[in-house]
């Protein structure tokens, strides 16, 4: 793994992962994906199919299609199903404020909801999962937000940021970055983390060995191996002093302490003591924590309210949360299967 990703992947620890069966659940119509008889369809929140199993993977929807795998090629659907854009992609991301990254005849293009290429870049892209390591869901590069887009050069050369006519947009030296954030986004220059805005002006001096995105309007920074938070001027809100980053969700971030999880608030205060061996962010009132090999869900008072029973979960996103087993599927707040996958 490159030093290039080693932040990203800090700030993701206390993120829910997407694991290989499902992508993150980010849109807001109940479509699930699911899987029968060793094929890939969608359900709905209360576990009924709403689209036939019929793929051999397939990702959540994101502004109305989704990404589907059929035999080694990629397409993408709607939400009644339909192959909108037929399946001949080599490889392909979610789409992002109208465009999505596609691999066509070994170059990565912007197609739009048509399927048709709207957007060749005029740089030598690379791999984006190469680039990352975080799969499945798309990582941030190549993916347009704030009207802008990270791309990845090739070997040796730094990364850039295109606007929706794939022209260069920011003409800062990047070594690395992720993507605009609130208006934000990290970038590295000279060994240093800080952030730029929109129009490449840096809004916060490279300074930092390791940073995250803006949440909930505070980013957590690393000074000498430590973290602490800073708010969108740059202004430290909470000095260096945590040994994980700080990921807020709900106004509570996972921290590490001692060897055990628990949850402080924006001033840096413990809300739920540590005594987990492993925690996920809140989402819709309920965070996933492990104690010993299985997982369960607490509320902010820190009590389970369904007992640690599952494998590796991921956070509950419009009523359901997805299980990756043993008996992976979907639970809902009670603790109750709606849905159980099937080979």
């Amino acid at each position: 793994m490159g030093k290039k990703v080693i932040a990203l992947l800090l700030c993701l620890a206390t993120v829910v992962p997407v694991g290989a069966g499902v992508a993150r659940l980010s849109e807001t119509v109940e479509r699930y994906p699911a899987k029968q008889g060793g094929k890939w369809g969608y359900i709905d929140k209360t576990g009924q199919i709403v689209i036939q199993p019929q793929f051999d993977y397939a990702w959540d929807f994101s502004e109305g299609l989704a990404l589907v795998e059929v035999g080694v090629k990629k397409g993408y659907v709607d939400m009644a199903g339909t192959l909108i854009i037929k399946a001949q992609l080599t490889n392909a991301l979610n789409f992002s404020e109208g465009f999505a990254a596609a691999l066509i005849d070994g170059q990565w293009v912007y197609i739009d909801k048509s399927g048709k290429v709207a957007l060749r870049p005029r740089y030598c892209l690379v791999n984006p999962y190469e680039y990352s390591d975080v799969a499945d869901d798309g990582p941030s590069i190549l993916s347009f937000s704030d009207g802008l887009a990270l791309i990845a050069r090739c070997e040796g050369e730094p990364a850039v940021y295109v606007n929706k006519a794939g022209k260069l947009a920011i003409k800062a030296t990047v070594q690395t970055g992720r993507g605009f954030s609130g208006g934000l986004a990290a970038v590295q220059i000279d060994g240093k983390w800080g952030y730029i805005d929109t129009a490449g002006r840096t809004a916060i001096e490279p300074q930092y060995e390791h940073v995250c995105d803006f949440s909930e309007g505070v980013a957590t920074v690393a000074i000498d191996k430590k973290w602490g938070l800073i708010d969108k001027t740059g202004r430290l809100v909470l000095a260096p002093r945590f040994n994980s980053p700080l990921q807020f969700s709900e106004g509570l971030a996972a921290i590490l302490v001692d060897g055990r999880w628990g949850y402080v608030d924006k001033r840096g205060r413990t809300f739920i003591a540590p005594v987990f061996d492993q925690a996920q962010s809140f989402s819709e009132g309920l965070a996933a924590v492990r104690v010993g090999p299985k997982f369960g869900f607490i509320n902010k008072d820190g009590n389970f309210v369904i007992a640690p029973q599952f494998g590796f979960t991921e956070g509950f996103r419009r009523g359901l949360a997805r299980i990756h087993g043993p008996g992976p599927g979907y639970i809902d707040k009670s603790g109750e299967y709606v849905w159980r996958d099937s080979d």
